[in-house]
């Protein structure tokens, strides 16, 4: 997939799904939900409001993450997060940003 530029404000949401029937998945994001294909094939991707939808067979392992097998059945979706630079707290910021903490 094509490295996305960071959004001029605001977040984009990637949300990688694995799916034992991709065009499915496709007509749902699509038909159902209004989203639009900006890449189609075997694995597809569906702009959707502010967040891109990729829908992929699943696979792997790569060279780069030998452990890492992706199948519909044992882990069915990835997400990240880009925040645009102008939303990034800065030193001088009075403002502070901080993860969320897993409990």
């Amino acid at each position: 997939m094509a490295e996305l530029p960071p959004p001029p404000e605001g977040i984009v949401l990637t949300h990688f799904i694995v799916s034992d029937d991709v065009e499915r998945s496709r007509r749902f994001y699509t038909e159902v939900l209004g989203g639009r294909v900006e890449r189609p094939g075997d694995s597809v991707n569906v702009a959707l409001a502010n967040s891109w939808i990729v829908i992929n067979g699943g696979g792997g392992p790569t060279d780069d993450k030998p452990t890492v097998i992706l199948e519909p059945r044992r882990r069915n979706s990835i997400s990240t997060r880009s925040v645009a630079t102008s939303a990034t707290p800065t030193a001088t910021s009075s403002k502070s940003a901080r993860p969320p903490t897993r409990r």
